[in-house]
């Protein structure tokens, strides 16, 4: 059941951020023929792509979570040739990040908490700026959950463990 959830989850998250990809380059494509070919600027055009690539750059940073492509130091992979060692070393990443990624929701919903009680609104299209700071808090949640899949499937220790037995044999 809970794989089922992750799984829907997953293809909620890629859909979002492909959809978000496409809004966004739509918007840019339309602010070019406004500005360019009808001499106009459309102001909430601009606003509404800057909200838009904020969501898809932070719902990516789960995505590069999930996928294991995320910021690492790997010269630790490289030099590091005990299978054991590169699993616990794997695992503090995991257990760093979800760390991170728990700092980084709290102070985000701290954000979104403030900037909704002032009811502060977007310059040009009025809507409220929680919508906007939003997007942290959500990609945070999100890549604790991944962190946290990651480390309760621990796809690490198997690989470590299987790299073991066959050196052993």
């Amino acid at each position: 059941m809970l794989r089922k959830v992750l799984e829907g989850l997953w293809r909620l998250e890629t859909g979002l951020v492909a959809g978000l990809m496409l809004a966004t380059s739509v918007l840019v494509f339309a602010q070019v023929l406004t500005r360019y070919i009808f001499l106009y600027s459309v102001p909430w055009m601009e606003e509404l792509t800057r909200f838009l690539m904020i969501w898809m750059v932070l719902l990516g940073t789960s995505v590069a979570v999930k996928q294991k492509q995320h910021i690492v130091i790997d010269l630790v992979d490289i030099i590091v040739k005990n299978p054991r060692l590169l699993a616990y070393y794997r695992i503090g990443l995991c257990l760093a990040g979800v760390v991170f990624s728990i700092t980084l929701a709290v102070l985000s919903y701290t954000v979104v908490e403030r900037t909704a009680s002032y009811g502060q609104l977007s310059g040009a299209m009025r809507i409220p700026m929680y919508l906007a700071n939003g997007s942290f808090l959500i990609a945070s949640l999100l890549m604790i959950v991944h962190y946290l899949e990651a480390l309760f499937t621990n796809p690490y220790s198997r690989e470590a463990e299987e790299a073991l037995q066959a050196s052993r044999s």
